[in-house]
């Protein structure tokens, strides 16, 4: 709970050596290093059919479709995956997306949802695994959620710091109805580029599978 609370602050993450200051954060930028973290909200609320099978079953299939054309078009890509509920949790650490191993795949089909939401606590930990391997300008973050957050504080200022040291930040709410996401807030964590605000509310699995598949291919700006 504590580094819970920390994480709102957003100053339990100092980097050394050179990199670019973000507030009271240091993140350690390399040139090239672009890298893709996937974020998957695993709170009870994925259990609803709504989404055939569930919605965590299309939120699986969606990140499986993208991993798997982004192995084809870039094997040496970095990708991650991350859940989060009551707290966030690494599942695929940042490795060239051709290394990701068949098990690993496999304990995507097999998250369970459980607990409330916490966004924030899935954004620090995408943060982390960033700066785990000396992320840079080019990298972005994927964040699916079905619901509000419950949990933690809202994700908005550590939104705004990934932002400001320059990783994308692509949201995608899921449901059955758009109201079932905060909406205002979900836009205004997501990045805007080309005057586009990077969110998108989908309401079903296979247009969810689809959107992924653009988002695989699509350069990060």
């Amino acid at each position: 709970m504590i580094a819970e609370f920390i994480g709102c602050l957003f100053r339990f993450l100092h980097g050394s050596g050179g990199g670019a200051s973000v507030g009271t954060v240091r993140l350690s930028l390399s040139p090239n290093r672009g890298v893709d973290v996937l974020l998957i909200d695993l709170s009870g609320s994925m259990n609803f059919d709504d989404y055939r099978p569930t919605r965590l079953g299309g939120a699986v299939q969606a990140v499986s479709e993208f991993i798997r054309l982004k192995r084809e078009a870039t094997p040496e890509a970095m990708l991650g995956v991350a859940t989060f509920s009551f707290s966030g949790q690494e599942l695929v650490s940042p490795k060239p997306v051709k290394n990701v191993t068949p098990n690993e795949m496999t304990m995507l089909t097999q998250l369970h949802p459980y607990g409330g939401t916490n966004q924030n606590a899935g954004l620090v930990t995408g943060w982390e695994m960033l700066r785990r391997v000396g992320a840079s300008e080019g990298s972005r973050i994927i964040l699916l959620t079905d619901g509000w957050a419950t949990i933690g504080c809202d994700g908005m200022e550590t939104a705004r710091q990934l932002k400001t040291a320059g990783v994308q930040l692509d949201i995608v709410g899921i449901g059955g109805s758009p109201s079932e996401v905060n909406e205002e807030q979900l836009r205004s964590m997501a990045s805007e580029v080309g005057g586009k605000v990077r969110y998108w509310f989908i309401d079903s699995a296979p247009k969810l599978v689809e959107h992924y598949r653009k988002l695989s291919l699509m350069p990060v700006r």
